[in-house]
């Protein structure tokens, strides 16, 4: 159980369960706007990934990207939407495009 669900057990007390409160409010895992942040979340640790798997700090691959890193620490943490520029960038910068 996520520390999310917890927190909606805590404040719905007279729930019997979790699929409970969801049953009345919806589950909200399905809406667009939570499915682009988890997408979001997703490709920031594949890039974060990608990134450490080619030995790269984040100064390191800004620099290759022509970027800052605190644009690279946005991107990894999902706070940036990934685009097909910066995946190609982000692609030559470790070396998997030429």
């Amino acid at each position: 159980m996520s520390k999310g669900d917890m927190i909606m057990l805590m404040r719905n007390r007279n729930a019997k369960s979790l699929e409970e409160i969801r049953s009345h409010r919806g589950d909200p895992s399905a809406t667009p706007e939570y499915i682009e942040e988890r997408r979001a979340l997703q490709f920031g640790r594949v890039v974060r990934a990608l990134r450490r798997k080619a030995g790269l700090t984040q100064t390191e691959l800004a620099l290759r990207m022509d970027t800052t890193q605190p644009t690279i620490a946005r991107l990894e943490a999902g706070i940036i939407k990934l685009t097909f520029d910066t995946l190609d960038g982000l692609a030559t910068a470790i070396g998997k495009r030429k």
